[in-house]
């Protein structure tokens, strides 16, 4: 394993987001090329006739699935498709006995929905939360980042499985990998019913099988190798038991070795709103026990188990609410109890369920100890209701990030929540008065200080007028985002707080805002995408603050006394990029739709203000000139191209171009062959883009510039 790399992970495979750029052509026909049906069986056989031999080439010629536009800043991004749920936080001991770092898996769709609904395991480390790597940072598609492998990614040319390490032999009982836990071997098995040996030392991996029902498998990692089958069989499966032959949901178990040597497995009831309670002398043979079912009624969807103690309380940590579209429920939930004499957890007269995180999009989550009163959590940014909808918007299939790492400790009966966050330089600290406005970029931290009620409002800046406001009213908070990605998106909550506070800190990445108020130790996590990846934010409050403003890891260095002036000489160049890049898609979208004239004169006005950019961003002494001056280009460019967009009549097409069936971009069709001058029935703006409705073959379809 190689040297540590910063928490901002980057793409090994150079990509920019897939936009439809159109040039002069003609079309008569379009063909299908999503929702394309995929069997279990012919799963990446050949995924809409594109060929698939290792993820390094098909990200190569597939960049769609790296994408940067939502790439994080200062957490951690996987490397390609989609990410969600933590898996397990499970300390790497070194010889003497220390934490030498920890081992995160987590679930992972590489191909995103090129493929449809498969999972595997994937690996990232850390050895202090503040910054993470890939387990095997030689090659981000290195198959030695993929824990336990989905057999249905298989080569396209010769059938094999390319996700399955040399060590997999014996082949994969299981299909799509879900949720699980690890643990240590500590000696328990010493052979698999293959005949192999396991290591007193491996690790062991319980986890549900989505493929043909769901059933839970149990497979061990000798050496951090990629995890391999105990046996052909599940461990568990519904199907073992009498009382549960008739149940869909048997999922997520989170297994732990009790003091006198047992077993004892937490398994979700998903839809049931239950976890159910299995016991095992050996880690191998099961028996379910009806009568020790947690009801967990009134938390819908519950998954995703963890028991824990702190300070001496049991507790369970859960998620649910993966299907309340309309409402806040979605998130991490824990709930009090107590140990029966068996070491059962249970729940009792005085258990308290409380919800973790009271943002919008903090889910998955998994924990571990630091001690016996401190845990530390970390979580999935998104949330079911409508990541799925996103993640099926045009052209960009990658997508997978993680909150900000927390601890949690409990005192008095409350649960304190405050985050682990990576290193950081002051920029400055300002007097901001009521009502005007200051820059905030999408690498930096906001820290407020203010006496009284306020209101903060987040505008993102890249042609919308999606916000994010954070009301604070006496003892009461209310969280609200107006975002027209998808319409469960707009969500707004209120809480009663402990009392009035006076401090906020704002974690700005993005693709996230994460709200900490220090004095209640609480954090609230907003999901904010933007198609003009790293575009800043303008903040304004409805009272006086004091704002102390820092940036984190720019361009992923780390902070030192030495690298200050490198830091933001890196954020200068950044920024000069940012507005090179925005000045080459304007020449380039234009081009071919405007006559020569009209082209001339518009590439001419883009380099005037270009160079005006440039030379301001150049002077730009410090972090927040840098934000108001390319967002003053920023908002030019987006009144020129409101300007030319709403004059175009006609539009030129090339082989290829992807003609969307919604003005959302949720699927899309490509255009067979070349078309000059098709005409455009109306403009449509949605999310800061204009879609050009169009008629081709009778059918109506939409193109993005």
């Amino acid at each position: 394993m190689s040297q540590s790399s910063s928490a901002s992970q980057v793409s090994s495979v150079a990509s920019s987001a897939a936009v439809a750029t159109l040039a002069a052509s003609s079309v008569s026909s379009v063909d299908q090329i999503n929702g394309k049906p995929i069997s279990y069986a012919s799963a990446s056989a050949e995924l809409n006739n594109r060929t698939i031999e290792t993820m390094d080439s098909f990200a190569a010629s597939n960049p769609s699935i790296v994408d940067p536009t939502w790439n994080q800043n200062f957490h951690f991004n996987a490397s390609d498709g989609y990410s969600n749920d933590i898996q397990s936080l499970t300390p790497h001991y070194a010889a003497d006995g220390s934490i030498e770092y920890w081992d995160i898996y987590y679930l992972a769709q590489p191909l995103a929905k090129l493929q449809g609904v498969q999972y595997e395991w994937k690996h990232m480390v850390t050895t202090d939360f503040k910054t993470f790597r890939d387990f095997d940072t030689t090659n981000r598609f290195s198959i030695n980042n993929v824990a336990i492998p989905d057999k249905y990614y298989v080569n396209s040319t010769n059938g094999t499985p390319f996700q399955v390490s040399d060590n997999n032999t014996n082949g994969l009982p299981w299909g799509a990998a879900a949720s699980g836990t690890v643990i240590n071997n500590n000696g328990l098995l010493s052979m698999d019913q293959y005949g192999n040996q396991i290591q007193a030392d491996a690790k062991l991996a319980y986890f549900t099988n989505f493929t043909n029902g769901q059933s839970i498998f149990l497979a061990y990692s000798n050496n951090d190798g990629q995890f391999h089958p105990y046996s052909p069989n599940p461990v568990m499966s519904p199907k073992q038991y009498p009382a549960l032959q008739n149940e869909d949901d048997f999922r997520d178990p989170y297994v732990m070795r009790l003091s006198n040597g047992n077993f004892v497995a937490y398994v979700a009831g998903g839809l049931e709103d239950r976890m159910y309670v299995m016991t095992s002398p050996n880690g191998i043979n099961w028996d379910f026990h009806p009568e020790d079912t947690i009801d967990l009624a009134g938390y819908h969807v519950s998954e995703m188990p963890v028991i824990k103690t702190l300070n001496g309380q049991p507790m369970m940590f859960f998620i649910a609410g993966s299907k309340d579209f309309e409402g806040t429920k979605s998130g991490n939930y824990v709930i009090t109890g107590a140990f029966n004499t068996d070491g059962i957890f249970v729940k009792t007269p005085e258990s308290k369920v409380t919800k973790l995180d009271d943002g919008f999009d903090s889910f998955a989550g998994n924990y571990a100890n630091l001690s016996s009163d401190k845990l530390v959590s970390m979580s999935w940014l998104g949330n079911w209701t409508y990541s799925p909808n996103l993640f099926n918007y045009r052209d960009i299939d990658h997508f997978g990030t993680y909150t900000l790492p927390r601890t949690i400790t409990y005192q008095n009966g409350d649960f304190l929540v405050d985050p682990i966050e990576p290193n950081s330089k002051a920029v400055g600290t300002y007097t901001v008065k009521p009502n005007t406005n200051f820059a905030v970029g999408t690498d930096n931290k906001v820290a407020l200080n203010f006496n009284g009620d306020q209101k903060v409002t987040l505008s993102r800046q890249d042609g919308t007028k999606n916000n994010v406001q954070i009301s604070v009213t006496g003892n009461k908070l209310t969280l609200t985002r107006n975002w027209d990605m998808s319409k469960t998106m707009n969500k707004t909550v209120t809480v009663n707080l402990n009392s009035t506070p006076k401090n906020a800190v704002l974690y700005v990445d993005n693709s996230s805002i994460e709200l900490y108020l220090p004095d209640q130790h609480k954090m609230y996590t907003v999901m904010t995408l933007s198609y003009k990846q790293n575009s800043g934010y303008q903040m304004t409050l409805s009272n006086r603050a004091t704002v102390k403003y820092s940036t984190f890891n720019v361009n992923s260095q780390t902070v030192t006394a030495d690298n200050k002036t490198t830091l933001f000489d890196a954020a200068k160049q950044q920024s000069q990029k940012r507005v090179k890049s925005y000045r080459d898609e304007l020449t380039k979208t234009w081009q071919g739709q405007l006559n020569t004239a009209s082209y001339r004169k518009t590439l001419a006005a883009v380099n005037k203000q270009y160079e005006i950019a440039i030379t301001a961003l150049r002077g730009s002494s410090t972090t927040n000139q840098l934000i108001s001056r390319e967002g003053r280009f920023n908002k030019w460019a987006n009144r020129l191209v409101a300007k030319i967009a709403k004059g175009l009549k006609t539009l030129n097409l090339k082989k290829g171009t992807p003609i969307y069936t919604t003005a959302n971009g949720a699927q899309y069709k490509l255009t067979a062959k070349t078309m000059k001058n098709t005409p455009v029935l109306k403009v449509v703006t949605k999310n800061g883009q204009y879609w050009y409705q169009v008629k081709i073959n009778n059918q109506i379809g939409y193109v993005a510039l």
